[in-house]
C-alpha cells in the first residue's frame, strides 16, 4: 500500500509533516476539532467492489 503524507503550514511553527495514522488539528483556529489524516484520501475499492 502507498504511504500518503500531507504537511502543514503554520505561520508560528515549522512545517509538520503527517501520515494515516496521525490526527490533524488546528487549536488555534478550531479547539477541539480532530481529523484523522486517513478520512482525507478516498477510499480504497477491490475490483469486485468496482464492477458491481
Amino acid at each position: 500500500m502507498s504511504s500518503f503524507l500531507i504537511t502543514s503550514y503554520r505561520s508560528t511553527d515549522e512545517p509538520t509533516i503527517l501520515a494515516n495514522g496521525d490526527i490533524l488539528t488546528v487549536p488555534e483556529l478550531f479547539p477541539g476539532w480532530e481529523l484523522p489524516v486517513s478520512e482525507l484520501w478516498p477510499p480504497i475499492f477491490t475490483e469486485e467492489e468496482t464492477q458491481s
